[in-house]
Formats: structure tokens, C-alpha cells, sequence
């Protein structure tokens, strides 16, 4: 759709449509995001993580036991 459809469409001026391209073309899409949705996003990552360490650690501990019950039967 070309800028000036675009603008009849929406009840919005040329010069407007550009100004507000101009301020809002940089943004991210973090900067999109509310904080909160920033907040759940960060939170999810860092459960990811540790629940990725929590995998580890058992599995470090159920070769532990295992090795150990071999040396008891020993």
C-alpha cells in the first residue's frame, strides 16, 4: 500500500506519517513491548536456564548413585 493510501485510509496527514517514521522507524522490538511483557520474557529465559542446570545436576547425581551402588556390590 503506497504512504499516501496508506494516510487517506487512516485520517492521517503526510507530514505526520513521516514525522512519526522518522521518531518510531529505529525502535526495536523490545522497545515495543510493555514492560511487563519484557519482564515475563526475561523471566521465562532465566527458568529455561535453570531448569536446563536442574537437568544436569540430576543427571550428574543419577551417575553418582549409580557408580556407587556398583562399588557397594563390589
Amino acid at each position: 500500500m503506497s504512504v499516501p493510501q496508506l494516510c487517506r485510509k487512516h485520517n492521517v496527514s503526510r507530514t505526520t506519517f513521516y514525522k512519526w517514521q522518522a521518531k518510531f522507524a529505529h525502535t526495536t522490538r523490545v522497545d515495543t513491548r510493555s514492560p511487563v511483557e519484557v519482564q515475563i520474557a526475561s523471566l521465562q529465559d532465566e527458568n529455561f536456564r535453570l531448569k536446563k542446570l536442574l537437568g544436569d545436576v540430576v543427571l550428574e547425581n543419577s551417575g553418582l548413585k549409580e557408580t556407587l551402588a556398583k562399588k557397594q556390590i563390589r
